[in-house]
């Protein structure tokens, strides 16, 4: 394990999870090995098995659309190496959250809103020094407001950033891409280039195999001689 995300919300219902797993998803999409850690208490991961048909199990392993969720880092196996590991603390609010915890780890974000029940809590935290390091991610920020509230953010603005409305936490949201390399930064470039390099060298063998599996095949030569054939003749068309 190379590198752990802790992620928390000023209060519930703020995006806290939602912004968790869309960086295990961000983090798979550039070829990264990551998983989500629920450290909230308030269940998620068993309302996702209730809800969703598809998710699969392994041991104390929970997947659903590519993402791996565990209800503790100590359900993680031993052999299993991730490159990231994203902890929802859930809210700074509840009397259950692990702010010790929260502060060990490498890169610590802490999800806020604006309105009048949210932005006051943000105040309050952007009081405690101990937070300073912490990025911030605004959700539910309309367009036209989000410089004011940079502005407000002083000498935190280059560590604040606006996430957009997202129904469903496991569809990743590409729009998020600039943030999220700029929240990680030089922790990327941190992590193993060899494992990284490894699994692209798998991912070449792979294909490699399938094409010589094709060439040895005598049917498949054919059908790929005909797809050839009508391309060309479909490129000589709009040439002539």
């Amino acid at each position: 394990m190379k590198n752990t995300i802790a992620v928390c919300g000023v209060q519930a219902r703020i995006g806290t999870t939602t912004q968790a797993l869309q960086l295990v998803g961000y983090l798979q999409m550039m070829g990264y090995t990551a998983a989500y850690v629920e450290l909230s208490g308030r269940g998620y991961i068993d309302n996702v098995r209730k809800l969703y048909r598809d998710v699969s199990l392994s041991g104390e392993c929970v997947s659903y659309e590519q993402i791996e969720m565990y209800r503790s880092v100590v359900d993680i196996k031993t052999d299993e190496v991730y490159d990231f590991l994203v902890k929802d603390y859930g809210s700074m609010s509840e009397t259950s959250f692990n702010r010790v915890s929260f502060l060990e780890q490498d890169i610590q974000i802490i999800c806020g809103g604006v309105k009048p029940n949210e932005i006051f809590k943000v105040n309050e935290i952007l009081k405690i020094a101990e937070y300073h390091p912490a990025r911030f991610i605004f959700s539910f920020v309309p367009p036209d407001q989000r410089d004011g509230i940079t502005k407000l953010m002083t000498n935190r603005a280059d560590r604040t950033f606006y996430a957009n409305y997202n129904p469903d936490p496991f569809v990743y949201d590409a729009t998020m891409n600039k943030s999220y390399r700029q929240i990680l930064g030089k922790h990327l470039n941190g992590v193993s280039g060899t494992e990284r390099k490894k699994r692209l060298q798998m991912m070449k063998n792979t294909v490699r195999y399938r094409i010589q599996s094709i060439c040895a095949n005598q049917r498949a030569r054919v059908i790929v001689l005909i797809i050839y054939t009508v391309f060309v003749a479909c490129m000589a068309v709009r040439v002539f």
